[in-house]
């Protein structure tokens, strides 16, 4: 049978209030919440970062490993450090807004930090150039931008100090408040000393997918300890082997999924073998190539995706495995109708069907809505995001995301089937001027799913 959750508006409708930064803002648990940075994707730092590939730079008895991503929404990310670093530079750019930037760092462990309000000029760094040698140390820094500053300053390199690390491992950062809840860009530079790089890489330990270990401990002489593969053991790849075929770093994309599950890599066969200069997908709507890695990640076209769609890739030759993209909502299926009251005011109907592995292993589910108005709608110049509770429009209240649910803790019907109406309480033509538009997520609560979040999109637009 199915579930129907019907919710009523709340007299006076929205609240007119921003949301400043992410809505991410709840306390990470793992280390697996935090997503690497490698190159301009968050994958393969073992091909990316490879001795000979083209995206290190050599010379000077250095190494420099650069990292670049532009109209950044992640959170949580972390940046491995190698043993041997020098220097460690960070260009942090958000947009130019009235609103202060707030974020936090750790060396080799999650921040203990996770309310803006614990971070203020008064606790945040003053001096750039003693970041990396202050996390190495143990310390957990805070990092602070004014309003209208355009920037925030979390670390500059200066050569000579003679620092070097004698030991590797990632530093997590978690962007606790940034305005419009996104980055115009997010770079950092790292400089190695080349001999110790070597050693370390011919040697290291690498998770499924190709990163550093995150528990492993990293030093010149390679990595040890924690939960790994086989580490290298043979030199460095050379690049001199013949290619006898091609692979690709997952053979499964999720539209609705994390950053790592948008993109993929192309791998030679064997790994110390040159790729072709030009690698073909079959289905390019959806997909956009990423040069440097050699790789592809999803577009915003994917967006648009009803049904799982398939894909190839051909490199002279050589044809990849088969790839499937699974569209935003993962294994479950959603349609939203909107139903108009007889004053005009809007009802969406949304009939959200999990897929039979979500239905055996779900026991409850949590339903979110959240409208949007976008920037330089009207008057604004950053986004507000409302959510729809069981008792009316509204913000995040505090750190608890489950305050935002529509409803939470639902059972999950056999047939898997749960319908969720949602009157907005609004006509058309009253929020056609502040170009609305209604987002609608869920999570199910189990113990094999572990309660991830699963973002459905965008449901309705108000200007349409």
């Amino acid at each position: 049978m199915s579930t129907v959750i019907r919710l009523t508006a709340k007299a006076g409708g929205l609240v007119l209030a921003g949301l400043l930064g992410f809505a991410s803002a709840v306390s990470a648990q793992s280390t697996g919440d935090y997503v690497p940075l490698v190159q301009r994707g968050f994958g393969d730092y073992r091909t990316t970062y490879a001795p000979t590939s083209p995206s290190i730079g050599r010379g000077g008895a250095e190494v420099t490993l650069a990292t670049s991503h532009g109209d950044f929404s992640l959170s949580r990310v972390k940046v491995f450090i190698p043993p041997g670093t020098k220097g460690f530079s960070v260009s942090w750019q958000p947009f130019f807004s009235g609103f202060d930037s707030r974020a936090v760092a750790r060396f080799r462990a999650i921040p203990t930090v996770t309310n803006g309000i614990d971070v203020s000029p008064a606790t945040a760094i003053t001096d750039s150039t003693r970041t990396l040698s202050r996390l190495i140390a143990g310390e957990e820094l805070r990092f602070y931008g004014p309003p209208n500053s355009g920037g925030m300053s979390v670390s500059n390199y200066q050569a000579g100090t003679g620092f070097q690390a004698s030991q590797g491992g990632y530093i997590y950062f978690n962007m606790l408040q940034i305005p419009e809840g996104r980055l115009i860009s997010l770079q950092t530079t790292i400089i190695v000393d080349e001999a110790c790089y070597l050693s370390w890489y011919a040697a290291a330990s690498w998770d499924a997918q190709g990163n550093p270990v995150d528990s492993a401990t990293h030093t010149c002489a390679g990595s040890s300890g924690g939960t790994t593969t086989p580490p290298v053991t043979t030199p460095p790849v050379t690049g001199t082997a013949t290619l006898t075929g091609i692979n690709v770093s997952t053979t499964a994309l999720n539209v609705g999924g994390a950053p790592t599950e948008k993109t993929l890599t192309i791998l030679p066969v064997p790994s110390n073998a040159t790729l072709p200069a030009t690698c073909t997908a079959s289905n390019t709507t959806v997909l956009q190539e990423n040069l440097l890695s050699r790789g592809y990640t999803l577009n915003a076209n994917a967006d648009n995706l009803t049904a799982p769609v398939t894909f190839t890739i051909t490199c002279g030759a050589f044809t990849s495995p088969t790839v499937t993209i699974t569209p935003r909502g993962g294994s479950a299926t959603v349609a939203t109708t909107v139903v108009t009251g007889s004053d005009n005011r809007i009802t969406l109907r949304t009939i959200l069907t999990l897929g039979t592995a979500q239905r055996a292993a779900g026991t409850t589910v949590n339903v979110w809505a959240a409208a949007r108005v976008p920037r330089n709608a009207l008057f604004f110049t950053d986004d507000l995001w409302f959510f729809r509770t069981a008792t009316g429009w509204g913000t995040i209240n505090g750190l608890d995301i489950y305050s935002a649910t529509f409803r939470r803790s639902v059972t999950v019907p056999s047939d898997g089937v749960i319908t969720v109406e949602v009157p907005l309480g609004f006509t058309q033509n009253e929020l056609r001027p502040f170009q609305v538009e209604v987002h609608m997520g869920y999570s199910l609560d189990t113990t094999t799913l572990n309660g991830s979040f699963v973002n459905l999109g965008r449901q309705w637009n108000s200007v349409n």
